[in-house]
């Protein structure tokens, strides 16, 4: 299971943009859309608990997460390769609260299928300065400024993305849970209502964030959410949260928890697994494509989750995970009273060997394997042994499996 690699590359703006007016004005333009059928359809590849895209900047191709949780931001690579002219700075925080400065360009044309967007402003980062970044991120993030004047489908059963003028051009669904979507300007991310209980709030849908729900740690003290907890299923542990734009989270205490009677709008979901996140908001994230096609309707002002007649299978979430941090690889998340704890293992390790499989993290071509076999092929439930590197010495922990 993946140690949410770039987990929602979310970037708050904020009031920083001082080379105004000609940076801050290109965030108020609309963005003209062309279409050249009512509705669009494209496949989508789906690693990393994370949607990958094809789309054409300017006329390039290139491979795009899909995340409605940021804005467009474009690697420096590819923003170089075209010859955008930066027009400014912004000065916004990653998913983790961190600050950091990004450059502002317009990009004359994104493709996705059949749809073009025009005059589209971004924003340029050197995913290279990550630890991880240069492995998952070549083309950069196509983000939620895109989304308004349309009706967006999200179908993991299927891996398409349809996009439609509105929702009526879509083919119906069953009827499933609902919700107000708002828009509340640029980058226009989807902001719906839910409840868990006499508990209501706004949330992000962000497909940046590869779980169910990001729970904002304050509204998880409530006395009526309290109670929609599911009786054991409270873990606590220590770790990162992620890496996202700004870098590595510093460690930190994770609390994970299932809840029940989780709603949008009269209709509760499944039981969700659900993550306590330190920092507003709330977040409803890809997991959800497990059992629900998601539609976005923009022009309707709605969400809408219509529920898959089988629902896909789901891992449970790991007992720990493994990132690359720094020259090497290293345990990064750590639940307590699980078989990994027990057997000793302390995040902050660093993991030379797999089950007997090394993990380099040189050259590039040898990190981003090793990068992409941590994130999508391993399955921590059946590691057996960890070969780590602490206070100077090897050692072999061997993680005996739950009876």
């Amino acid at each position: 299971m993946p140690a949410f690699p770039l987990s929602a590359l979310a970037l708050t703006l904020i009031a920083s943009l001082d080379q105004a007016p000609a940076p801050q004005s290109v965030f108020q333009q609309e963005i003209r859309i062309e279409r050249d059928a009512p509705v669009s359809t494209l496949a989508f590849d789906w690693r990393l608990r994370k949607i990958f895209i094809p789309a054409h900047v300017n006329g390039q191709s290139g491979d795009f997460i899909f995340d409605t949780g940021s804005p467009t931001i474009l690697s420096r690579a590819l923003a170089e390769t075209l010859e955008l002219d930066i027009i400014g700075q912004n000065t916004g925080r990653d998913a983790h609260g961190a600050e950091l400065v990004m450059d502002i360009a317009v990009v004359e044309t994104i493709r996705l299928g059949d749809v073009v967007f025009h005059d589209v402003p971004v924003m340029v980062f050197d995913f290279s300065t990550l630890d991880q970044g240069a492995c998952f991120m070549r083309g950069g993030v196509i983000g939620s400024e895109i989304l308004t004047g349309s009706a967006w489908r999200l179908d993991l059963s299927r891996q398409t993305l349809t996009i439609a003028a509105n929702a009526d051009a879509l083919s119906a669904l069953p009827e499933g849970p609902e919700s107000a979507l708002h828009d509340f300007g640029y980058p226009h991310m989807p902001i719906i209502d839910y409840a868990i209980g006499e508990m209501s709030d706004k949330a992000l849908f962000d497909t940046g964030f590869g779980g169910d729900l990001a729970l904002f740690e304050r509204a998880a003290d409530m006395p009526t959410v309290q109670r929609r907890i599911v009786r054991g299923s409270v873990q606590t542990g220590t770790g990162r949260a992620g890496e996202s734009a700004g870098g590595w989270s510093e460690p930190q205490p994770l609390t994970r928890a299932r809840l029940d009677a989780v709603t949008l709008g009269e209709t509760a979901l499944p039981r969700l697994y659900s993550d306590l996140r330190p920092i507003p908001p709330t977040l409803f994230g890809a997991g959800l494509l497990n059992t629900h096609v998601v539609t976005l309707d923009y022009p309707g002002g709605r969400i809408a989750l219509s529920p898959l007649a089988t629902p896909l299978a789901a891992s449970p979430p790991p007992d720990f995970s493994i990132g690359l941090v720094g020259d090497h690889a290293e345990l990064v998340r750590l639940y307590e009273d699980t078989p990994a704890a027990r057997a000793g293992l302390q995040v902050g390790d660093a993991v030379l060997y797999v089950d007997g499989r090394q993990l380099p993290t040189q050259p590039l071509d040898a990190r981003c394997e090793t990068a992409h076999w941590l994130a999508d092929e391993l399955d921590a439930h059946s590691v057996r042994t960890l070969t780590i590197w602490r206070d100077g010495e090897t050692h072999t922990v061997t993680i005996s499996p739950e009876r």
